[in-house]
């Protein structure tokens, strides 16, 4: 920083860091270390799970919890991720979200849940012609019991023909919960077929 009003503006908020790798699938142990100029130290350490996806049957990808959507300010959404140079926004209809450095939400804020859905028959679907696919988001409490349900919601507009990758953003049902831990369930499906969860 060039002045000392600069460094007092930047620690007057939080640091959000993002940082992308390409990494292949299997069970990992992800580690982040940080430090200050006082020689204060932290470490943080968190199971990381890719899972395979064998390009033939629907799947979904672990979600990215976020409090903040903006438009985009690339347009790349539509584009295959394999062209695209450096990090990937999450990007949905040209709606980013910046995923969130934890997973508590306050009443009255916004709480927004990017993932992916995969679906093989859109590689060779025509624009006319676009597979059926639909998810449903549910907030469970503790014991398991149903809070909140959006219903299955149809992902039409989020699909591309030719790319096997549906990006969705959409609001998490939190309006009227109770403070208290929840689970977030993600379940995808096609019509008369296996739920995927």
């Amino acid at each position: 920083f060039d002045t000392q009003q600069q460094v007092e503006a930047f620690l007057k908020t939080p640091y959000h860091y993002e940082n992308q790798f390409p990494m292949a699938p299997g069970n990992y142990r992800f580690t982040m270390s940080f430090s200050s100029d006082s020689g204060a130290f932290g470490k943080l350490e968190s199971p990381l799970q890719i899972a395979p996806w064998d390009g033939k049957s629907l799947d979904l990808s672990a979600p990215a919890l976020s409090n903040t959507a903006r438009r985009a300010q690339d347009l790349t959404d539509s584009l295959d991720p394999s062209l695209l140079e450096g990090a990937r926004p999450l990007v949905a209809n040209n709606t980013e979200v910046v995923p969130a450095g934890d997973s508590v939400f306050h009443p009255g804020g916004a709480a927004i849940v990017y993932f992916e859905a995969y679906e093989p028959l859109l590689i060779s679907a025509k624009p006319d012609a676009l597979p059926q696919v639909g998810v449903r988001i549910r907030v469970l409490d503790q014991n398991g019991n149903q809070k909140a349900d959006t219903g299955v919601q149809v992902l039409a507009h989020f699909m591309h023909p030719g790319n096997p990758v549906i990006p969705i953003v959409t609001p998490v049902p939190i309006a009227g919960l109770a403070p208290g831990k929840y689970t977030l369930e993600l379940t995808a499906l096609r019509p008369g077929g296996q739920p995927i969860i």
